[in-house]
């Protein structure tokens, strides 16, 4: 990485392959540093990480870019349409959809160890998720005690 920093051209960054969405890493790990992480997401119509979850330390901002997208904050599903934010500070069960029939975009930022487990994510099946979940100190709702969409 240049000391002055790079750009990120649209429709660059490193994809990450996942059947409901395709997050793009704008800002990671690779870019040799360890605080911030950016991700630009597209969802499609039913899209979206739905799976009801909590980070024991790990903060999320979420920026709903293009669309309207739904997110899960506790028991509570918001309809968040394009330039809404929304924050998710550690311990507040989360997730997000796209309940529409149209394509969404959000930026979502945060640590670069919770772009790291989205990463982990796509690279280990469903049934390896609780694993995974935890060596981030990640949570179902299951454990969370939440209902899910």
């Amino acid at each position: 990485m240049s000391p002055g920093g790079r750009v990120i051209p649209p429709g660059d960054g490193d994809a990450i392959t996942f059947p409901f969405g395709q997050p793009r890493i704008k800002v990671g790990r690779g870019d040799g540093h360890d605080q911030i992480g950016l991700l630009e997401s597209e969802l499609p119509p039913g899209g979206g990480f739905q799976l009801p979850h909590r980070h024991d330390d790990l903060d999320e901002t979420f920026y709903v870019l293009e669309g309207t997208i739904d997110y899960l904050l506790d028991d509570t599903w918001i309809a968040a349409e394009a330039g809404t934010t929304v924050f998710v500070p550690a311990g507040v069960v989360h997730a997000f959809r796209n309940n529409t029939d149209r394509t969404a975009r959000q930026l979502v930022l945060g640590s670069v160890e919770a772009i790291e487990l989205v990463k982990e994510l796509s690279r280990n099946p469903r049934e390896r998720w609780g694993q995974v979940f935890a060596d981030y100190r990640t949570r179902p709702a299951d454990d969370c005690e939440v209902a899910g969409p």
